[in-house]
C-alpha cells in the first residue's frame, strides 16, 4: 500500500466517524422537537424497537413509556409548552455503538388555579445509540438531574414589546415546523 493509499483510507474513515457524529447529534435534535411537538411518530422514529428509557420517574421499555406519556398519569400532560434544549454532546464511537452525554435545559410551562408557572431543570441524558441496518437509533437512556427550579408568571412583569404579534409555537402537527418544510418525516 503506497503512502497515497493510507492516506485515503485514513481520510475515508475519518468522513465515516464525522458522519457518524453527525447523525448521532441530528437522533439527539429529533428526539428534542420530538419532545416539544408531542409529536409519537417523531419520537418512535428515533428509537430503537428494544430501547428502554430510564426517566426517574418512569423506567422501563420506550413502548411503554410512550404510551405512559401520552396518558392522565403522566406529568406530560400538564404541560402547556416544553423546550428541550441540547448542549455540550460528548460522543464515544465504538464501531457500531456509540455511547453519549449531551447537557439539556428543559422547560416546562404549565399552569393550575393560580397561574401559569415555569418548571426548569439542568439535565444530562446518557444515551446509548447503535447503528442497526445503517441507521442511528438509541437503545438504552438514563436521564440524570443535575438541579431544578420552578417560578411563577409575574402579572408585574412588563410585557415583552410587541410579544402578540409574535407567531406561537404549538404542542402537535399545527406547529409551524411542519408547514415550513423544515419536519422531517420519520426515517428520514
Amino acid at each position: 500500500m503506497t503512502m497515497d493509499d493510507e492516506l485515503h483510507l485514513a481520510d475515508r474513515r475519518l468522513l465515516r466517524e464525522l458522519a457518524d457524529r453527525e447523525q448521532i447529534r441530528e437522533v439527539l435534535y429529533r428526539m428534542s422537537r420530538a419532545i416539544d411537538r408531542h409529536d409519537m411518530d417523531l419520537r418512535a422514529s428515533v428509537w430503537h424497537p428494544d430501547a428502554t428509557d430510564n426517566h426517574g420517574i418512569f423506567d422501563g421499555s420506550v413502548a411503554d413509556y410512550t404510551a405512559w406519556l401520552v396518558s392522565d398519569q403522566s406529568p406530560a400532560s400538564k404541560f402547556d409548552h416544553t423546550q428541550h434544549m441540547l448542549g455540550n454532546i460528548l460522543i464515544e464511537l465504538d464501531g457500531d455503538v456509540a455511547d453519549t452525554e449531551s447537557y439539556l435545559l428543559a422547560t416546562h410551562v404549565m399552569h393550575d388555579d393560580a397561574g401559569e408557572y415555569f418548571d426548569i431543570m439542568g439535565c444530562r441524558y446518557f444515551d446509548r445509540l447503535e447503528r442497526r441496518n445503517g441507521e442511528w437509533r438509541i437503545a438504552v437512556r438514563q436521564v440524570l438531574v443535575d438541579w431544578r427550579t420552578a417560578a411563577r408568571a409575574d402579572e408585574t412583569c412588563p410585557p415583552f414589546p410587541g410579544f402578540e404579534h409574535f407567531l406561537r409555537g404549538q404542542r402537535g402537527p399545527g406547529d409551524f415546523s411542519r408547514q415550513a418544510g423544515f419536519y422531517p418525516s420519520p426515517g428520514q
